[in-house]
């Protein structure tokens, strides 16, 4: 990418990548889609998004990242699609997504034990799509769900009871550990409703 300034999409999926350096994309400026799943990275190079002003999609699934403290996607204001699926996750910095426009956003088949109040901060009214499936969650926080109309939260079995009761006025469609919990999907669209008559009497 050192030599390909105008290279807008990279495809580096299965080979045995360990690490991306910064240096190797310091003029990938119009790069809008990289994919560098299923390699073995175990860590990335602070800078190396901030010289991918443009990038919209980021493949990192199935990878050996055990923690994204090295991962600044603050400069990646165009990016709606990312995937960290598949790696050795515990957990997601604050403001980890801020700046951002994510709107499809994959953290399954990780280790997270929480989604807290400000994991997803930024994202309220963009995110529509979240997969946090076979994870070890404890909580997940309703802040930055309100657009979300698809989300998936099966395999994790200690969320039972600590589900959201609010804040999913456009949920849809949902998996969730155990069928008995479809109760809580329907009280949840339930109100939603509701919320939203009131609203419309108010007016």
């Amino acid at each position: 990418a050192t030599y390909l300034p105008s290279l807008y999409l990279l495809y580096l999926s299965e080979n045995l990548i360990t690490h991306l350096n910064a240096r190797h994309f310091r003029n990938a400026s119009s790069l809008k889609d990289l994919d560098a799943s299923y390699n073995r990275l175990e860590n990335v190079d602070k800078n190396v998004w901030k010289s991918m002003p443009e990038m919209e999609k980021l493949h990192l699934e199935g990878n050996l990242l055990a923690s994204l403290n090295g991962i600044d996607l603050s400069h990646n204001t165009h990016l709606v699609y990312v995937n960290l699926g598949a790696n050795g996750i515990k957990d997601i910095p604050d403001d980890f997504f801020l700046g951002t426009a994510v709107q499809t956003l994959y953290l399954d088949s990780n280790k997270i034990v929480a989604i807290t109040n400000r994991t997803l901060t930024g994202l309220a009214g963009i995110l529509t799509t979240l997969d946090v499936s076979f994870n070890l969650l404890e909580e997940l926080s309703h802040i930055g769900l309100s657009a979300v109309e698809t989300l998936k939260v099966d395999g994790n079995e200690k969320l039972i009871s600590k589900l959201p009761r609010k804040g999913l006025p456009s949920l849809k469609s949902v998996t969730v550990p155990f069928p008995t919990m479809c109760c809580w999907f329907r009280k949840i669209r339930k109100k939603s409703r509701e919320a939203e008559e009131e609203e419309e009497e108010e007016e």
